[in-house]
């Protein structure tokens, strides 16, 4: 889906400013202190011709993730609503009763904001997927 004109995307942690100005989509958790590794700077780089594609989150207070890894600090939280997935890759294995997944996608704000990564179990469509690109 085309979300309009395609802008710069940056993979740097969501800053309190950043979260303060959209709090009525993400919530600060309770620690924002490492910044994105570059692995997700370059997934984000190499998407940025990509409009990537619109997802539905189905559960609530969601937490983002600097990296796809359960353990990497987590600056933000998010849901239910609508992101945009710009890619996925295999990370830490994530199990709830809905379902299981080893995919995590690169995800940011439909209005624009820093990307951090979400375990695709919280997001309507299956372990890995279709349509969005691997990082």
């Amino acid at each position: 889906m085309s979300r309009g004109p395609t802008r710069p995307r940056t993979a740097a942690v969501l800053t309190a400013a950043a979260v303060t100005a959209t709090a009525a989509l993400l919530v600060p958790a309770a620690s924002a202190s490492a910044s994105v590794p570059a692995a997700a700077s370059r997934a984000a780089s190499a998407a940025q011709a990509d409009p990537g594609v619109q997802v539905t989150v189905w559960a609530s207070n969601v937490r983002l993730h600097n990296a796809p890894h359960v353990s990497a600090p987590s600056p933000a939280e998010f849901g239910p609503g609508t992101l945009i997935d710009i890619c996925q890759t295999p990370g830490d294995p994530v199990t709830e009763p809905q379902g299981s997944s080893s995919w995590w996608s690169l995800v940011e704000l439909p209005s624009g904001s820093d990307a951090l990564y979400m375990s695709n179990v919280f997001i309507k469509g299956g372990e890995k997927i279709a349509g969005v690109p691997d990082c």
